[in-house]
């Protein structure tokens, strides 16, 4: 019970961030409007009732939330790592949880709060489906879902992590967002040089995942999908775990060997 208490606070400490909910806010009125203008705008492209059922919308709003939601996973993860940095407060945390306990904690509440992000996604889709078209059922497959709101998630959660890990690194809540806009961009530059990297760029993860997982809805001319990845879907989950669990490694190595002083 004692780390859902720990947990908890983490979570705490982020209400009481209005910068934190500023940038939250904007972003999910832009997600907003995204969102209703695929189900009120009748000249969109793609618009006939029957299609913008609560399975369609799902997947289309899981799509934009993987090619946009970088923002405020960055953020997100940013703001985590570097609460205690901007609030003083991590040498109580190392004092009272110890180092590796205190990141494990904050690690949690990343990936635990990345999940209820993804997930209110979906609820407020079946919303969006339920107050344009009148849908009485929300009935869709399980199937075709999950995989989607997976792929979402690592998408999200690839990019917070590497917010996670500069707010570490620089003590400092914006330079960890700075590093996670930074770090994939120039990853893609490498690619130019050593061509293998090319199976390590957010890029390359994103419109993979998107290509195994949201075929539904390819034909939408809102929709632009790259070519098909070579790579299996269970290839590309495995190469970004592996990748996850160096950037956490890195992240405890750092937290380990860093000289606090109160």
């Amino acid at each position: 019970m004692d780390i859902f208490k720990q947990i908890r606070g983490e979570y705490l400490k982020l209400k009481r961030l209005p910068d934190l909910i500023l940038i939250l806010s904007l972003f999910f009125a832009f997600l907003i409007l995204m969102f209703f203008q695929k189900g009120i705008n009748g000249s969109s492209g793609f618009y006939t009732p029957e299609l913008l059922s609560v399975q369609y919308l799902i997947s289309f709003n899981l799509l934009l939330l993987s090619l946009v939601g970088f923002i405020p996973s960055a953020v997100i993860g940013a703001y985590i790592s570097g609460v205690d940095y901007k609030n003083n407060t991590n040498v109580y945390m190392i004092t009272n949880y110890g180092r590796i306990q205190s990141i494990m904690i904050k690690l949690i509440a990343l990936c635990t709060f990345l999940l209820i992000f993804v997930s209110f996604v979906v609820f407020l889709s079946a919303v969006e489906a339920l107050a344009i078209n009148g849908q009485n059922s929300l009935l869709f497959k399980w199937k075709m879902i999950i995989p989607q709101f997976f792929s979402s998630y690592m998408i999200l959660l690839v990019t917070a992590s590497i917010g996670f890990m500069g707010a570490t690194l620089m003590k400092k809540v914006y330079g960890g967002i700075v590093i996670a806009i930074i770090l994939p961009l120039l990853l893609e530059q490498l690619t130019t040089i050593v061509s293998i990297l090319n199976n390590i760029t957010l890029s390359q993860w994103t419109s993979s995942l998107i290509a195994h997982s949201f075929q539904n809805i390819e034909n939408d001319p809102q929709v632009q999908f790259s070519q098909v990845t070579t790579q299996s879907f269970t290839s590309i989950v495995f190469t970004i775990f592996a990748f996850l669990l160096i950037m956490y490694f890195l992240t405890l190595l750092i937290t380990i060997k860093r000289d606090f002083k109160s």
